[in-house]
């Protein structure tokens, strides 16, 4: 006799059901456990280079913006240094250029030419021109193990000094930006002066945001300390990186005030122009008046040269001049502070392994779902491809998301779907279940009458027996008595 209908639909529907515990069961444990892994992995550090570069490779991608109008950098090129036969550019020459620049009207400019000795002719022109300016900013730097620090030149009041010094990355990248020093250097010094006697109440603040500082303040944008401690420079919100985990760092080492720096372009950040053109007065007034100017060497010579997440690239890979890095740096910043560009954001730990977790259950869906080997092959590679475009649009809106660990959570979760599903339905996994509950009793419950001897016997017999061949034959078994149960439940 047939069952009646509500009966087929009850065993389709226990069917059903029956499947879906077995697919949740299989993505929540490969999913928890390969996320888990690619953690543990990400906090030892072992995927910080990977990140990193992925995180170049972004960069590299993102629409270049062409020069900021905002800025101009008077380059001292090689040229500039063979036509004045100064291989140090001569403080007279300096005091010229900073008088040129300064009738076209600039908002500031910024000399990031070390000037603590007298070099050449013009000393006392060059100091005279530094102390009444209210506008340029004088560069130093700070005072580190290997290197003693570049003094300020004596003339220039602390206001107007700012230090000139980039956080270096592994392989001597510049992916950060420092803004503000406030804790006191414990280096051997043999002179206090502005650049290694940092303070809470004398903070020393960075070259680029010196620039943007004077800049802004002629729209009435100034810096102000936000509830929690961190800045607050008009719209933006100067989140500093921790010292620890961030983002794909393992650890930063960021004892200062520093952000994630986001350039604006990989050759042309700013006008450039040459410092003979300065001093030939070739240069439109136009060009300066309202600007950021700022000085420095972009001569292969002076080896004032960076390497940038560009050098990677076969079209920008060349070094960056230190000038050009303080400009990216000043431009990110007013663009920030005027809502134009965001800064670079990205999640807590706890989101990060959310979104890898999520990843992880896509990857593993797709390989329980699709069995076909080239459609399981062409859909994981949609899902990667899906990831890295979803990764690469947030990253446009400011966003560091985790797109490598994701993309090996994805992958290896889906492979280890993939051996448990093929796994379970070949029987292994009920029948090493079976076998292994078997020989734990066989060891760890022994009934009181075996003696010493009898159990020594048993666990010979255990360790001797063909593990591989009982494991097929239970497996075997297993298969056969699922489809005799098939066969069964068709008939009836």
């Amino acid at each position: 006799m047939t069952p009646p209908s509500g009966d087929r639909l009850s065993g389709s529907t226990r069917k059903r059901l029956k499947a879906l515990r077995a697919l949740a069961a299989t993505l929540g444990v490969a999913s928890l456990v390969v996320t888990g892994a690619v953690v543990a992995v990400r906090q030892l550090g072992l995927l910080q280079g990977t990140e990193l570069d992925t995180y170049d490779a972004l960069v590299r991608r993102s629409p270049d913006l062409g020069p900021d109008e905002r800025l101009l950098v008077v380059g001292i090129s090689d040229q500039d240094i063979q036509s004045l036969s100064q291989p140090d550019i001569h403080d007279g020459t300096l005091a010229e250029a900073l008088q040129n620049l300064e009738q076209g009207e600039p908002r500031v400019i910024a000399l990031d030419v070390g000037r603590d000795l007298p070099v050449g002719e013009g000393r006392e022109e060059l100091l005279r021109v530094l102390q009444q300016s209210d506008r340029i900013l004088a560069a130093c730097t700070l005072t580190k193990a290997s290197e003693p620090s570049l003094v300020p030149p004596p003339s220039v009041p602390d206001e107007r000094v700012a230090f000139a010094d980039l956080p270096f990355d592994p392989r001597g990248i510049i992916r950060r930006a420092s803004l503000v020093i406030t804790d006191p250097l414990r280096l051997p010094q043999e002179t206090a002066h502005r650049c290694n006697t940092p303070a809470a109440d004398n903070p020393l603040v960075s070259l680029g945001l010196s620039m943007a500082l004077f800049y802004l303040q002629d729209e009435n944008i100034t810096a102000a300390p936000a509830p929690n401690g961190e800045i607050q420079l008009g719209q933006a919100l100067l989140k500093p990186l921790a010292a620890g985990q961030t983002a794909g760092y393992r650890r930063t080492g960021a004892t200062d005030y520093q952000i994630m720096l986001r350039y604006r372009s990989a050759q042309y950040a700013a006008p450039v122009v040459s410092l003979m053109e300065v001093l030939q007065h070739q240069v439109p007034l136009d060009l300066v008046r309202d600007r950021m100017v700022i000085i420095g060497y972009t001569s292969s010579i002076k080896k004032d040269l960076f390497q940038t997440p560009y050098s990677g690239d076969r079209d920008g890979g060349e070094p960056t001049p230190g000038a050009i890095l303080h400009a990216q740096i000043a431009s990110h910043l007013v663009s920030a502070a005027k809502g134009e560009r965001a800064l670079v954001w990205y999640w807590p730990l706890a989101v990060e392994m959310l979104w890898m977790l999520g990843w992880s259950l896509v990857g593993g869906a797709i390989a329980w779902l699709i069995t076909k080997a080239h459609w399981f092959l062409i859909a994981e590679g949609v899902a990667v491809l899906v990831l890295a475009g979803l990764s690469y649009l947030l990253f446009l809106q400011g966003g560091w998301v985790p797109l490598a660990p994701a993309a090996i959570a994805l992958l290896s979760t889906a492979l280890a779907v993939v051996i448990l599903d093929r796994a379970t339905k070949g029987g292994y996994t009920e029948a090493l279940f079976e076998q292994m509950k078997e020989k734990v009793q066989g060891v760890i419950k022994p009934t009181v009458e075996i003696d010493q001897e009898k159990r020594a016997r048993q666990v010979a017999e255990i360790t001797e027996s063909s593990y591989f061949k009982d494991l097929q034959q239970r497996a075997r078994e297993i298969r056969e008595r699922r489809a005799r149960e098939g066969e069964d439940s068709g008939k009836a």
